[in-house]
């Protein structure tokens, strides 16, 4: 129940650090709100490293930097594709395609898998479907740039998330850490290099601290670092197939704030897709115990 409980918040809280990247996103351009995210959530583990402590060794470095490196195009592609939107439909697609990949893995190096969790999967995979296909027509429908991205980012994830699970269990936070450090560097340094050229975005160190974007893109790094511990302690606790499904469901938390906060049109459909993930995690939690 543990791993259910801790990938469940690790969902909710992707979802609302992907609203706020998307958000950004809109305000300024993707690689600033990258590196200002990047750098944000590399800080955040160096301050707390010592207080979460973990075992250093060569896989966990590995693993983490790995991951790092598929992080940097999962921020590209992702922070863009919110931007274009609809956040509603667009964060959905991605979902199914980042969670299938995992499944999929995990069944071919042997994890067993119930037919309550096989249940539980095929409800969460069908809700972010339901949701996806669930939009107005006339306003709300999404530009193939905007679909492509989805499936780039989608993938990326997917294979992100078997990356980072297979990270030794006594590593602790050490191979977030690796990964932030690799995308710090990357996106950090391509944000310095961009404000400063000619070709840049202009105005120096205050754009990248412009009020309009900065807390947003600060806020977005520290939780989708926090969502990336929550997952990898997650995913050692419990098993991939049905820990990633449940993380996956993020969706779920971004349509909300869509609605909310942007006032993006909420179907029944949507409704009822909300519903089947409810059902989805249920099943899941039983599944686990």
């Amino acid at each position: 129940m543990a791993a259910v409980a801790l990938a469940l918040l690790s969902s909710l809280i992707f979802g609302v650090s992907d609203f706020m990247g998307g958000l950004a996103s809109r305000r300024a351009s993707v690689l600033r709100v990258t590196g200002v995210s990047s750098v944000m959530g590399f800080s955040l583990l160096a301050i707390t490293l010592p207080i979460l402590g973990g075992v250093w060794s060569r896989d966990a470095l590995f693993w983490g930097a790995i991951s790092g490196v598929l992080s940097c195009v999962v921020f590209a592609t992702l922070y863009k594709c919110l931007a274009i939107g609809p956040m509603g439909i667009l964060s959905p697609i991605i979902a199914v395609v980042g969670a299938s990949m995992p499944v999929f893995f995990a069944v071919i190096v042997g994890e067993s898998v119930s037919l309550l969790g096989w249940i539980g999967i095929a409800l969460a995979l069908g809700s972010v479907v339901t949701i996806s296909l669930a939009f107005d027509s006339a306003h709300h429908r999404p530009t193939a740039r905007g679909l492509v991205l989805a499936v780039i980012c989608g993938l990326s994830i997917g294979v992100f998330l078997i990356v980072l699970s297979r990270a030794p269990a006594d590593a602790g936070s050490i191979p977030i850490f690796a990964n932030r450090a690799v995308m710090a560097v990357v996106f950090g340094t391509a944000m310095l290099i961009a404000v400063y050229s000619k070709r840049g975005s202009g105005g120096g160190i205050r754009s990248v601290l412009d009020t309009r974007v900065f807390p947003l893109a600060l806020i977005s790094g520290v939780l989708d670092t926090t969502a990336n511990l929550l997952f990898l302690y997650a995913s050692h606790l419990g098993m991939l197939s049905l820990v990633a499904v449940i993380a996956s469901l993020y969706p779920a938390t971004t349509v909300l704030c869509a609605r909310f906060f942007l006032k993006e049109r909420m179907t029944r459909t949507q409704l009822g897709g909300l519903g089947m993930a409810a059902v989805a995690v249920s099943l899941l939690a039983l599944a686990q115990a």
